[in-house]
């Protein structure tokens, strides 16, 4: 009895230990944990030309970061200051963030130095190196039409972003990528839109397994009920109507 109750502590002794092991590791992941970031633009909303008057003081001139973790917010990049690229036009605001792992992915607006509109990317860590991520003049268009929206990133890498009126598409190369010769979504026929003047907002969604880029999805705004809807188009873009996978009209939903 006395050798097999040394055998039971053994056992047990070894067990507890075992438990007391994974106790640490637990304790040690959720130590060395990084909280999750917030990254926002931040300042009054700039909604274009003719909708509200853009000010260097009252518009998106920064992004803010907050930590989800402690609710502390602090900023990340303000463009009314120096970065390692010199400086941004004094009418340039941010229009859109995305992330893009180590980085973060800004879209501009510029309508009156339109030259200005760009995609730049931000490290997290070091925001002072901001560099120009896309300038290409076939996408981000100097026309007064041509107002910067959304951008989106794709599970391939390309970028996609909203301009008003087409949706435009940025490959892996920083370059932009046509649909035969126009936008990536140009012009799309019903029922995805009656007329194409203000997209407001795009997504892409998740895509199929074997498939690299998702169907691609769009809010668009205007003064009469038929024009507020939203269309879902073809992964491949837009160049026939059968690109146009649904559309419906937003107060009908």
């Amino acid at each position: 009895m006395g050798r097999n109750s040394s055998k039971i502590t053994a056992v047990v002794a070894g067990v507890a230990l075992s438990f007391t092991g994974c106790s640490n590791n637990s304790a040690d992941q959720a130590s060395t944990a990084v909280s999750k970031k917030l990254y926002i633009a931040s300042g009054q909303c700039n909604s274009g030309v003719g909708v509200t008057s853009f000010g260097t003081q009252n518009s998106s001139r920064r992004i803010s970061k907050l930590d989800l973790a402690s609710n502390k917010l602090s900023i990340l990049l303000d463009l009314t200051e120096l970065y390692v690229g010199g400086t941004f036009g004094i009418d340039t605001g941010v229009q859109s963030l995305v992330n893009d792992g180590k980085n973060i992915l800004m879209l501009t607006e510029n309508a009156v130095a339109m030259s200005d509109r760009k995609i730049y990317t931000i490290p997290k860590a070091s925001p002072f190196n901001t560099q120009i991520y896309s300038q290409d003049p076939l996408a981000l268009t100097q026309q007064a039409t041509h107002i910067t929206r959304d951008l989106i990133k794709d599970a391939d890498g390309a970028l996609l972003f909203s301009k008003s009126i087409v949706v435009e598409k940025i490959g892996i190369n920083t370059l932009r990528i046509p649909q035969a010769a126009n936008s990536w979504v140009n012009a799309p026929a019903a029922p995805c839109a009656t007329s194409t003047s203000f997209m407001s907002a795009t997504r892409v969604l998740p895509p199929f397994t074997g498939v690299s880029s998702g169907k691609i999805v769009y809010a668009h705004a205007g003064n009469t009920a038929p024009l507020n809807r939203l269309g879902i188009i073809n992964a491949d873009g837009y160049s026939v109507a059968g690109n146009c996978l649904s559309g419906v009209q937003i107060n009908l939903i």
